[in-house]
């Protein structure tokens, strides 16, 4: 099984019920990235929410807004229950990256004896978006990484309908910077699923519901949309609950 050679998934099956926050930071090296999906929005947020405050306490929670959000979206961009976890709020177009300064243009705020590839990192992180900037320029403990964790990407899905190489280009200078893209939708698996390092389906009806599902972890790509993983029953992970508890109260007011 896939689990027995990664570490990450390997530690996802000890169902460790005194795992606290940031206890996998170590284990997502190389700021591997992580998709999830499922039919029950709300409960693919919190599932979202739960494993970026498992791996990284501080996290950045980025919510874009195109309409008013759901009552569960407001208790999960408040920063509840991990007060620590950084909420930005912002517009799809807000993610656009700009324009990549040249060289020259550079020349007034580093020294002529930079090296090529550090100019081309800092023109990378000048055309990132400031929210990204924000996420990019965090500091963190070294080898860590910083966890940008995306609730409701599928509203991103026009931003960049015609804009899939600035897409990919905007993943590769997070990961190049350290940072671990988090993103969760519902209802599909999505044409970008295998653009990811691991891929994680809620298997569940409803939020209400969400002691009878299951969460499918595993590497990819797949072969299939629902290739073979490792099922973990959402009610044996002791350090969502609470997440999911808190949500379920709320979205059934």
């Amino acid at each position: 099984m896939a689990s027995a050679f990664d570490p990450l998934l390997a530690r996802l099956l000890t169902h460790d019920s005194t795992d606290e926050a940031g206890s996998l930071s170590g284990l997502l090296a190389g700021a591997a990235s992580v998709y999830l999906w499922g039919s029950s929005r709300a409960t693919v947020n919190s599932v979202l929410y739960a494993l970026a405050r498992r791996i990284d306490p501080e996290f950045t929670w980025l919510h874009v807004r195109d309409a008013t959000p759901r009552a569960v979206d407001q208790l999960l961009a408040k920063g509840i229950p991990s007060p620590r976890a950084n909420s930005v709020v912002v517009r799809p177009e807000a993610l656009i990256p700009g324009p990549r300064m040249k060289i020259a243009s550079l020349s007034w705020m580093v020294s002529f004896g930079e090296r090529p590839e550090e100019l081309d990192q800092l023109r990378a992180f000048l055309a990132l978006p400031p929210p990204l900037q924000e996420v990019v320029g965090r500091p963190v403990p070294q080898g860590f990484p910083r966890i940008l964790a995306i609730p409701n990407s599928d509203r991103l899905a026009a931003l960049f309908a015609e804009r899939m190489e600035m897409l990919a280009a905007l993943a590769r200078v997070l990961k190049e910077s350290g940072v671990s893209i988090l993103a969760a939708q519902s209802e599909r698996d999505g044409p970008l699923r295998d653009l990811f390092d691991y891929a994680f389906q809620v298997r569940v009806d409803d939020l209400r519901s969400w002691r009878d599902g299951n969460l499918v972890c595993e590497r990819t790509p797949s072969v299939t949309a629902s290739g073979a993983g490792v099922s973990l029953p959402l009610r044996r992970l002791s350090w969502m609950a609470d997440v999911l508890d808190a949500a379920t109260a709320l979205d059934s007011l």
